[in-house]
């Protein structure tokens, strides 16, 4: 982390702060244009966020777009968008409309474990990314049959990523990880996100979770700066922890 980055908000101060939902940062740069949009998390498509996005994303003339996660997200109406995967699918609806290349703002998931391995166990940093997948969808209220084939997918995965070809590797496995390191969990298959909040200290999946959300911040922040550098007009969509707390380098940055 350079020190250009040292004043990237820590999640914590971003629970404490008093911002406006949804949260917008707009900024010009001495080439380029920023509007980078902190989304609420909604499928609604009367949310009133999402006219907001296609407004500032017409208003801005936008060249180049950044979305969290993947690049691939495929609908064809304005509500299968929304309705499917939210502001991100809306951004990549508005930028296939308009013949604008849309990039990820999430770090290869190799990059994020060979630093996560500096600290943790990869049977650790494993179990972490289950986990986080398992109180993601949880909140989508999957049963449990769908649930046990998302894990075992993400298991098969996480298998193949240099550095984490340990244990576990099936749901006997998990089981058993789960039992040795977490053996406070009750039901993996039930837990909240406290298990994975960098706010809370319930094991050390909650500091790899802090290592995480500081690692990813100043990934985004890179990218961002590199197409501000360049010129480009950028509009940009993520959870909106992630853009009150990136605002004050950004303001930093161009706003000398």
């Amino acid at each position: 982390m350079g020190p250009e980055y040292a004043t990237l908000m820590s999640y914590a101060e971003y629970v404490r702060s008093d911002v406006p939902a949804p949260f917008v940062l707009e900024l010009e740069a001495r080439k380029g244009k920023l509007c980078y949009y902190g989304v609420l998390s909604s499928l609604d498509p009367s949310h009133p966020q999402f006219r907001e996005i296609e407004t500032k994303w017409d208003s801005l003339g936008t060249t180049i777009a950044f979305n969290m996660g993947t690049v691939d997200l495929t609908s064809e109406t304005r509500e299968e968008a929304i309705e499917k995967y939210g502001g991100g699918g809306l951004v990549q609806l508005l930028a296939n409309r308009d013949n604008i290349k849309v990039l990820s703002l999430e770090p290869q998931a190799g990059d994020e474990v060979v630093m996560l391995l500096d600290q943790f166990s990869p049977e650790q940093i494993k179990l972490y990314n289950i986990l986080k997948l398992i109180a993601r969808h949880r909140r989508m209220k999957v049963d449990e049959r769908e649930l046990d084939e998302l894990v075992q997918s993400s298991l098969d995965a996480l298998s193949e990523t240099p550095g984490l070809e340990v244990t576990p590797n099936t749901l006997q496995e998990l089981d058993r990880s789960i039992e040795r390191l977490l053996p406070t969990m009750d039901n993996w298959r039930r837990i909240t996100r406290a298990w994975v909040s960098p706010l809370d200290s319930l094991a050390f999946t909650n500091e790899i979770a802090r290592t995480s959300v500081s690692f990813r911040g100043w990934y985004m922040l890179r990218l961002l700066i590199h197409a501000l550098n360049d010129g480009h007009h950028v509009f940009a969509v993520a959870e909106m922890s992630n853009v009150v707390m990136q605002e004050p380098v950004l303001r930093a940055k161009f706003e000398e």
